[in-house]
């Protein structure tokens, strides 16, 4: 196989690719951008530490997933059974610690 044929069947991609890497790089620096800014309010505020740290690393992650869905989707790939995944994790998640919750409200 020589270059030019490699490069012959990669040609149709390169916009594809090319928009995947931009929403990839916008994505994460947006995602930054969230959570310097949760981190400056939480600091003004006068909520705990450690909640704004958690709070901010999660808006974090869930900007990152949101993005990759989106860039991979733009890629052309299913992206269905992904969200779906997430969304029974997220569930499974919030059940597990809906107990946490209830016994550090009691003291």
């Amino acid at each position: 196989m020589s270059i030019s044929h490699v490069m012959s069947r990669i040609a149709p991609y390169g916009p594809r690719i090319l928009v995947f890497i931009a929403m990839c790089a916008g994505g994460w620096l947006a995602a930054h951008i969230v959570k310097s800014f949760v981190l400056r309010l939480v600091r003004r505020g006068k909520a705990e530490a450690t909640v704004g740290t958690f709070l901010a690393n999660l808006l974090y992650a869930l900007a990152l997933v949101l993005v990759l869905c989106a860039a991979l989707d733009e890629l052309g790939v299913q992206t269905a059974s992904i969200v779906a995944m997430l969304g029974a994790a997220g569930l499974a998640i919030g059940l597990a610690l809906q107990g946490r919750s209830r016994t550090s409200h009691r003291g």
